[in-house]
């Protein structure tokens, strides 16, 4: 059986594209490839959030049980870019779903797990929406503190309040972790050089996901009162 990560290994710079596969499987490989896809797309599309672990890609036949990867080998493939499945009860269930991106020495690529590209791609978008929009393309710029009876102006500190609102809900939909912080970091300002560029920073954080479920269990043994002696 060729190495697990053969496919992904030479595309270390590639964060855009995935390697979905199904050890052992007779099925075409364009036909492994599309059943995944259509179960991320959609949980994608319908709450970006949630990973794509334990999804079910019915109508693939797996391969033999003799022939499935093991821990190790599910591992390995990760770390060199190739996404991975387990077989259940003969029905293959989608595991770690990852880009190819994996670059020479980043243990923890930032563009590793399709579901954080997601996230990114709508926190994008969000910020797209605000921008993008008659509310300010084009719109008279000034500096904050500035008086105008004009309503259509705009400035610095109003970018930073849209961005703020923007970043509650991505808060809200579990987008992002601690939207207050990210809200503590946004800043904007009319750029230097160029007095129609205004430029807005901010910095968020990623939801995680329940990947890996890690319990300790303590236990002791119960033993009796001791008895009173009238």
């Amino acid at each position: 059986m060729p190495s697990p990560d053969a496919e992904s290994d030479d595309r270390k710079d590639d964060r855009i594209n995935s390697f979905l596969v199904a050890p052992g499987s007779g099925e075409m490989p364009f036909r492994v490839a599309a059943r995944q896809l259509a179960r991320i797309a959609s949980r994608a599309n319908n709450d970006p959030a949630y990973d794509y672990g334990a999804m079910r890609a019915t109508g693939i036949l797996p391969g033999a049980d003799g022939v499935q990867w093991t821990y190790a080998q599910r591992d390995e493939a990760i770390k060199k870019g190739c996404s991975t499945i387990e077989v259940k009860d003969g029905v293959i269930n989608l595991s770690d779903i990852v880009t190819m991106y994996h670059p020479t020495g980043d243990p923890l690529p930032a563009y590793r797990h399709v579901v954080d590209v997601v996230k990114l791609q709508n926190i994008i978008f969000n910020l797209e929406l605000i921008f993008a929009t008659d509310d300010w393309n084009g719109n008279p710029l000034l500096p904050d503190g500035d008086p105008t009876v004009n309503f259509n102006a705009r400035t610095p500190s109003m970018a930073v309040a849209a961005v703020n609102t923007r970043l509650d809900a991505l808060g809200l939909a579990a987008i992002i972790s601690d939207p207050g912080t990210a809200k503590a970091s946004t800043k904007a300002w009319i750029d230097s050089q160029n007095p129609k560029r205004l430029n807005v920073e901010t910095t968020v954080q990623l939801s995680g996901n329940t990947n890996i479920v890690s319990v300790n269990l303590n236990f002791g043994f119960y033993f009796g009162a001791a008895q009173l002696v009238a």
